[in-house]
């Protein structure tokens, strides 16, 4: 508003008056006088008339708002700040959602045979077994012999020797299943541990993890990957 009416009432402030529009002059040049005279005087009036217009609307522009109308702009203002707060706390939680459908079983796989390959502490030697022989059951569960809840490990030996044959193309390269899994029961029913059980069975779950693992194709390592462990 103010470059607007600064606009308009600009070229009459700094408009100069014509040469010989106050100079004295004879009887011939009254007539002409008044003339001009009358001219001035219009041009004066539309120039006020159009000053008052100016200033009537640059009030207008410039008048202050109100209370209500403050509060209205507040409003809403406020109400699309909400709107946005509430859009990215969508967005946020679709993300979490989705990443951990992507990544919460894999990354859970990976740190879990992490664990039972290298344990992030210092274990005993029959939780040592176990943990091994965990390794050896998510093998057997990849080759599509999950084990069953409370079975013994030379049950579960019995049952995955066919699978294991037909994974590695009638070839059973895991050797020494049958000797861990008689640790392992020993373990359970609390017989002990002997002097190389552990450094055996390292080595036999180990082995039996790498080989099933490599005799899978991508659709059966990405199946593995999602599997829900128990």
């Amino acid at each position: 508003g103010l470059t607007v009416g600064s606009a308009l009432v600009g070229p009459y402030l700094w408009r100069t008056g014509r040469p010989g529009d106050h100079d004295g002059g004879g009887g011939g040049t009254g007539g002409t006088e008044q003339v001009e005279g009358g001219q001035g005087q219009g041009q004066g009036q539309q120039q006020g008339s159009t000053s008052e217009q100016v200033q009537r609307q640059t009030e207008r522009n410039l008048k202050p708002l109100n209370s209500r109308d403050l509060q209205q702009q507040d409003g809403q203002g406020g109400g699309q700040q909400g709107v946005d707060l509430w859009s990215t706390l969508l967005i946020l939680l679709l993300l979490w959602v989705l990443a951990v459908l992507v990544f919460a079983r894999p990354l859970q796989r990976i740190l879990l045979v992490r664990h039972l390959q290298r344990p992030w502490w210092e274990v005993a030697p029959t939780a040592r077994v176990e943990h091994l022989w965990r390794l050896v059951e998510i093998a057997l569960g990849d080759a599509g012999v999950p084990p069953r809840p409370g079975e013994a490990a030379e049950s579960l030996v019995a049952r995955a020797t066919p699978a294991l044959a037909k994974l590695t193309n009638g070839h059973i390269d895991v050797h020494g299943l049958q000797e861990a899994a008689l640790v392992r029961d020993r373990v359970t029913f609390g017989l002990g541990v002997g002097q190389h059980d552990v450094e055996r069975m390292a080595d036999v779950a180990d082995d039996a993890y790498e080989t099933v693992w490599s005799r899978l194709d991508d659709k059966g390592q990405l199946k593995a990957m999602y599997r829900l462990l128990r």
